[in-house]
């Protein structure tokens, strides 16, 4: 896994973009996750929505949106944390999924009441 993070403006998106072509270019299968809520994978991938779509031979991009993971959880609801595959991610980010959507409701909610 690799995770691309910094101040906004410095390329970010850019970076991980050509990292993400370069890996698939050298045959790793990739699957780039933006959680951007500008959307500027877009930009770069046109056509990139919140479903996976495949953009170059072994590269997969999805672009999460906080409207898009929002409705998903609600049509869905939580994963219970013994879902998740052991080594997908730490316990302490695993319980974190047990209240992601909590969250993602109470902000949607003050957003909607503003």
């Amino acid at each position: 896994m690799r995770l691309v993070a910094g101040k906004g403006g410095v390329g970010k998106t850019t970076v991980t973009a050509a990292l993400a072509l370069h890996a698939a270019g050298r045959g790793e299968r990739v699957l780039l996750v933006s959680t951007d809520p500008t959307g500027a994978l877009g930009q770069i991938f046109p056509g990139v929505t919140d479903r996976v779509r495949t953009v170059a031979p072994g590269l997969e991009v999805v672009e999460l949106t906080r409207p898009a993971v929002l409705a998903r959880w609600r049509e869905h609801g939580p994963m219970p944390v013994r879902q998740l595959p052991e080594r997908a991610c730490s316990p302490l980010a695993a319980a974190g999924f047990e209240r992601l959507g909590h969250l993602l409701e109470k902000e949607s909610d003050a957003d909607s009441h503003a």
